[in-house]
Parts: C-alpha cells; sequence; structure tokens
C-alpha cells in the first residue's frame, strides 16, 4: 500500500506544481503586461490605452470566444441549461465579484498606494479562510490555521509601513476589493466542487463566467464614462496599440483558466497562499536583491512566507496520504488472497519484482477513480 500511495503522491505533486508555475507566470506575467498596456506613453513606454474597464471587457470577450471555441472543438465539456439553472445563483455571483474587484481596483488606485494594494492581496489567504468555513463549512486542523495565518503575517510585515500611503477612503475600497476576490475563489471553488457528477468543469465555469462578466463590465464602462475617454483617445501607434489589446486579452483566456484549474486541483486556501507570492516576487525579493533594502521585515517575511508554505505542502500531502489509505483500505491484501498462487506470493524473481511494480501502477491508477476531485477534466 505504501509504494502505490507513493505513487500516487508523486504523480499528484508533480501535476499540482506544474500548475502552479503556470499559474505564477501568468500571474506576474500579465501584471506587468497590463500595466504596460495602460501606462502613460508614448511608446514603447506604455501604449497608454485610457480605459482599462474596456481592456478587462476585451479579457472577458476573448475569455468566452476560446471557451466555446474549446467547449465545442472537443470532447468531454458540455454546457446545458439545466447546468446553468442548478447553479445560476452561484455563477452569477461569481462574475458579479469579479466585475466588483475590477472596478474597486479602478478607483482604489487613486486612494492607496500600490504597497498597501499588494499587501492586502498578499492577505487573501485569511477571508478565503473563513468563507471557506461559514459558506462551505470547512474545518481546518490547528496548524494549517498556525500555518495560513503565518502566511498572512508575513505579508503584513514584509514591506516597509512608511511606503503604505492611503485615505480612509481608500482603505475601506483595499479590503473591498481583498473580500470580493477572497469570496470570488471561494464561490469557484464550491462550482468545481462535484464536477465529475455535474460537468461544472473549469473550462465550463470560465464559460459561464465570461458570458456575465461580459454583460457587468460593459455596464460598468457606460456608467464609468470610459466610452467618452476612449472616443477622446487618438495614439500615434493605433496598428501598435490595437495588436497590444488583442494580445493581452487572449492571454487572459489561458491565465483565467489556469487560475480555476489549479483552484479545482488544491483548494481555495491553496490558490489564495500560491496568490500570495506574487506580492514577494515583484517587490519584496527585488527589495531584498537588488535595493538591498535595510527594512528588517522585509527578511523576516520571505523567511516565514517560504517556511509556511512548505510547512503547507506537507500538511496537504500528509492529508491526501491518510484519505488515500481510508479510500482504499486493505486493497493489497486483497489483491493476494485473490491471487495466491500470482507474482505476490512465492519466489522473488525479477519477472515477478517486475509484475508487482506492474500491479502497483495499476492499482494508483485505479485509486484516482475514487478521488472526489476530477482532475483531468477541463
Amino acid at each position: 500500500m505504501a509504494g502505490k500511495m507513493l505513487f500516487g503522491c508523486n504523480a499528484e505533486f508533480v501535476f499540482v506544481l506544474i500548475m502552479l508555475l503556470l499559474f505564477l507566470a501568468f500571474n506576474i506575467g500579465l501584471n506587468y503586461y497590463d500595466n504596460w498596456v495602460l501606462s502613460p506613453g508614448p511608446y514603447p513606454v506604455g501604449l497608454g490605452f485610457p480605459a482599462p474597464l474596456v481592456y478587462a471587457l476585451c479579457h472577458a470577450f476573448a475569455c468566452l470566444l476560446c471557451s466555446v471555441a474549446m467547449i465545442y472543438g472537443r470532447n468531454g465539456n458540455k454546457v446545458t441549461y439545466q447546468m446553468f439553472w442548478k447553479h445560476k445563483f452561484k455563477i452569477v455571483l461569481n462574475s458579479l465579484l469579479l466585475t466588483a474587484s475590477i472596478v474597486i481596483a479602478w478607483f482604489m488606485v487613486q486612494h492607496a498606494s500600490v504597497a498597501v494594494i499588494n499587501v492586502f492581496r498578499g492577505c487573501v489567504a485569511l477571508p478565503v479562510l473563513i468563507f471557506a468555513f461559514v459558506l462551505e463549512g470547512k474545518r481546518y486542523s490547528i496548524p494549517k490555521i498556525f500555518v495560513i495565518l503565518c502566511v498572512v503575517g508575513a505579508s503584513l510585515i514584509s514591506v516597509p509601513w512608511s511606503t503604505w500611503a492611503f485615505d480612509l477612503y481608500g482603505m475601506c475600497l483595499t479590503v473591498a476589493g481583498t473580500l470580493c476576490i477572497g469570496l470570488k475563489a471561494t464561490v469557484g471553488g464550491m462550482l468545481m466542487k462535484d464536477s465529475k457528477k455535474d460537468g461544472m468543469t473549469p473550462l465550463v465555469v470560465l464559460f459561464f463566467d465570461s458570458i456575465f462578466s461580459s454583460i457587468f463590465i460593459a455596464t460598468s464602462c457606460l456608467f464609468a464614462g470610459e466610452t467618452i475617454r476612449l472616443g477622446q483617445y487618438s495614439p500615434q501607434e493605433p496598428a501598435v496599440v490595437c495588436l497590444g489589446m488583442i494580445v493581452g486579452a487572449f492571454l487572459a483566456f489561458p491565465y483565467n483558466f489556469i487560475t480555476y484549474k489549479f483552484i479545482q486541483m488544491t483548494s481555495p486556501v491553496g490558490w489564495a497562499i500560491a496568490t500570495s507570492f506574487k506580492l514577494f516576487a515583484i517587490i519584496v525579493i527585488p527589495m531584498v536583491v537588488y535595493d538591498h533594502t535595510s527594512w528588517i521585515g522585509a527578511y523576516i517575511g520571505i523567511a516565514l512566507f517560504f517556511l509556511a508554505v512548505i510547512a503547507y505542502g506537507l500538511l496537504e500531502a500528509k492529508y491526501e496520504a491518510s484519505w488515500l489509505t481510508e479510500a482504499l483500505p486493505q486493497i493489497a491484501d486483497v489483491n493476494k488472497k485473490a491471487d495466491l498462487d500470482g507474482t505476490t506470493a512465492g519466489e522473488q524473481t525479477p519477472l515477478n519484482k517486475a509484475q508487482d511494480k506492474l500491479n502497483q501502477f495499476t492499482d494508483a491508477a485505479d485509486a484516482k477513480k475514487w478521488m472526489p476531485k476530477s482532475w483531468l477534466a477541463m
């Protein structure tokens, strides 16, 4: 049984690690790319696009087009009216929270510094933990709660407090935006909770999200006056701006899909901890490595964060191993009783050892059928 559990955990770890690296690459890469698109020009310093909500609308519409192409261009995914009706409130709420977080961010940058915004985004694991407790009824162990609090504490102390600039309105918006992001991750996890049964895979959830997000963001553009600013925009390089908008919009599809997939494979809390890495990757680590900051909290925060991430990974691996042990009890004994004269009994020849390894591989594959998460479903 140990061999089968070891194989299962290793395969699981590799899959999660790949998605984690992709999530971080797209998260950090798009952060810089979108800032470049919205930064004042002239080109190539920035494209100076004046309507961030219109840019977000392009993201949502591109995700919708790609989702439709993926759903109807391959087998294994389908969308029905019954799927929507069963989860209608969560689907609409999921898109409303996305739109709210985008609109809040549009106002937030005018009242709070980048340091404050990123620090609170790094603390998103705390509201996700609370929402998981309140909405899903999840109960976490004391060690896991302590690890999550360590991640939050590391985020709070890692950036010099002298760079925190905000007014009361900005602080309220920052907290509201963080809560929207945390609640959206929780709702997304709830939608994909039984994807193997009801077909709400990450791709299908993204499809529904894109439909309603496009509607809600388009409405926000009208009330925010972005159509007026867009009409007054006359770039020197219109072809470059159009190309930059198209590239950014279609890059949003793999990022959003990977985000949903990562939430499904781990949990909203796991996603929140991965999101916290953005704070350290774009602010804290460069501040230590290149600027050699004298802020002691940055060094303590980095050490505390990575120790907490390692501890969280070990706790998750321990849980998965114990879960597999409970899900498939006595499987090795069953195999031996079913094949008393087979490779599991008698002389240990090279052929028998090879067959034993093959049996372990098959048993580990069978174990995955019992997993409640639809790991390979899109």
